[in-house]
């Protein structure tokens, strides 16, 4: 797989590409940033699979701390968004079933 697409790599990975070398780092999402982010938008035939930034936004808000939303950064420009949760309490049954998870890889179609 061209790990330069894929969406599922670490954020921290370097990238190699044949034109040059470059790393993408995770940024906290700031209220300086947060018209940025919600324009993202990901290629029109994966619309119906990931919702839309403003979503998970919305959802960050309301999970609070459990909630990890990052903008991912290419040197100084904005190439996607990820969401993530970290210890969520995952079952009203068992409130010691606690979960994390990467959610909602938005990534910008860079062709």
């Amino acid at each position: 797989m061209n790990r330069t697409t894929d969406p599922y790599a670490p954020a921290d990975v370097r990238i190699m590409s044949s034109a040059s070398s470059t790393a993408l780092r995770p940024e906290k999402v700031t209220p300086a940033d947060v018209g940025a982010a919600l324009g993202l938008r990901v290629h029109p035939h994966q619309e119906r699979n990931v919702p839309p930034v403003a979503r998970s936004l919305a959802e960050a808000h309301a999970f609070g701390e459990a909630a990890w939303p990052r903008l991912i950064l290419d040197g100084d420009r904005l190439v996607g968004f990820l969401m993530a949760f970290l210890d969520l309490q995952w079952s009203e049954e068992d409130p010691g079933d606690r979960r994390g998870g990467l959610r909602r890889p938005n990534v910008l179609d860079l062709r």
